[in-house]
């Protein structure tokens, strides 16, 4: 099986925005202005603006944020 990206491999965008594509995976904290997941973090995210949880996404840990967009089939734990 092919092993998931590493963060390195899954973000692209402007300064201050992160997006994790479905394959990724994150082990450790977030800090952004707007965050876009689609792949899996454990550890805590913060946005200061926006985070949007696309359908794949699935997280384990707190998420903190001032505008959440969560489509069906995300997952925070």
């Amino acid at each position: 099986q092919k092993a998931a990206p590493r963060v390195g491999h899954s973000t692209e965008g402007k300064p201050g925005t992160l997006v994790l594509s479905e394959a990724a995976r994150i082990e450790g904290e977030i800090r952004v202005s707007h965050v876009v997941i689609n792949g899996t973090v454990v550890g805590p995210v913060h946005a200061a603006d926006y985070v949007e949880l696309q359908g794949k996404a699935n997280v384990t840990g707190d998420v903190y944020y001032r505008t959440l967009e969560m489509q069906l089939g995300a997952v925070v734990q």
